[in-house]
């Protein structure tokens, strides 16, 4: 982040190698090869499952990560915090959604179908400026409601409604590719 940054502000970076002889090595400057944009698209995935906690605060269960990998969801990510837990579970490899569900709500686990994944991805999203507050203030003016985000330097995503997906994704591509600054 810090390079783009500086590619910003027309500083120039200059990249040598330090364990051996000095050379001129790699310079980074603004110029025509780094003209794309910062958001390079946006995409919704709506083949995922939400779990959360039947009861909120409740601990994960202690051997969540084996039983999704057991269904085939070893790549479902997971996180866990002081108030509670969650998971976000890809379909495209789970085997047995029926058992799987089943077995999830034997847990205390609930199953959300209804939400999807709409991700704007790109280079630098969360340096300065950062493309949150665009996305955020664009699904609002489209009356879309969020249930979670995640913003990290390659992408932005958001929770939304799986009726809202088209919505979230018309929203914004047009505030985060379609306009100036992208």
């Amino acid at each position: 982040e810090a390079v783009e940054w500086a590619r910003r502000n027309g500083i120039e970076i200059r990249c040598v190698q330090t364990d051996g002889p000095r050379e001129v090595g790699t310079k980074i400057k603004q110029g025509g090869g780094l003209e794309q944009g910062r958001v390079v698209a946006v995409t919704a995935h709506p083949g995922l499952l939400v779990l959360a906690p039947d009861h909120p605060g409740a601990p994960a269960p202690p051997d969540l990560e084996a039983t999704l990998a057991a269904y085939g969801a070893a790549d479902a990510e997971v996180w866990r915090g002081p108030g509670g837990w969650g998971a976000r579970v890809p379909k495209q490899n789970l085997h047995g959604l029926g058992a799987f569900r089943e077995a999830m709500t034997g847990l205390g686990i609930r199953v959300r179908e209804d939400l999807t994944l709409v991700t704007a991805v790109g280079r630098a999203l969360a340096a300065p400026p950062s493309k949150l507050r665009p996305a955020r203030e664009a699904l609002a003016e489209a009356g879309v409601a969020t249930h979670g985000q995640l913003l990290d330097p390659g992408r932005l995503a958001f929770l939304v409604d799986a009726a809202q997906a088209d919505a979230a994704v018309a929203a914004l591509h047009g505030a985060l590719i379609g306009g100036d600054d992208a």
